[in-house]
């Protein structure tokens, strides 16, 4: 994911949203995430793209599932991944009996 485009708007506004229903500023929570509260604005307005480390932090912080942070299309490519991992994992363990 690139800075600036339509899928980083959404995650900067995905985690504003999520600080926000939780009642936390930008200060409260980038002491929880260990980053500097400028440095949380920056992702929050888009104008920094979100690490893994610290997307997976936010995961954490918020008891949210990493699809909570996914674009529309990205959470059906990963549901249908597992679905089929799932299901081949099924015919593999029934084969192998």
């Amino acid at each position: 994911m690139r800075e600036g485009t339509p899928d980083s708007a959404r995650l900067g506004a995905k985690v504003r949203a999520l600080r926000r229903r939780e009642q936390l500023t930008q200060v409260q929570l980038a002491q929880r995430l260990g980053i500097s509260p400028s440095y949380l604005n920056l992702i929050e307005s888009n104008r920094r793209p979100l690490p893994a480390a610290l997307l997976i932090k936010l995961a954490q912080v918020f008891h949210a599932d990493l699809h909570t942070f996914a674009s529309d299309e990205d959470a059906r490519l990963i549901s249908d991944l597992l679905d089929s991992n799932r299901t081949g994992w099924q015919r593999w363990t029934c084969a192998s009996w």
